[in-house]
């Protein structure tokens, strides 16, 4: 399978390793011991398994955003001003 490069050089695996960093950074390790206390290993491993699945979803999205709108610069911002005009714009800075 081919990977689709834009002409920035980032792809998919490139995007995919973006989103997974910036989520380390929300807690993921103070969490793991949060449920590991609270709750048995099959529903853990589903939670982690629901939670990729979401980011999946995520990096997709934001790849056929990517893809589709070459020409935006500045990411969820930019998508959102496109779509939805600058207070769109504005209230995605602010909830992402």
């Amino acid at each position: 399978m081919e990977e689709k490069v834009n002409k920035n050089g980032i792809g998919l695996v490139g995007l995919t390793a973006l989103t997974v960093s910036s989520s380390i950074g929300t807690g993921i390790f103070g969490i793991t011991s949060s449920i590991a206390t609270s709750a048995a290993p099959g529903p853990a491993i589903l939670s982690w398994l629901l939670v990729g699945f979401g980011f999946l979803m995520l990096v997709l999205s934001l790849n056929n955003l990517t893809e589709k709108r070459s020409d935006l610069k500045g990411g969820i911002f930019a998508y959102a001003g496109a779509g939805y005009g600058p207070l769109g714009e504005f209230i995605s800075g602010w909830a992402y």
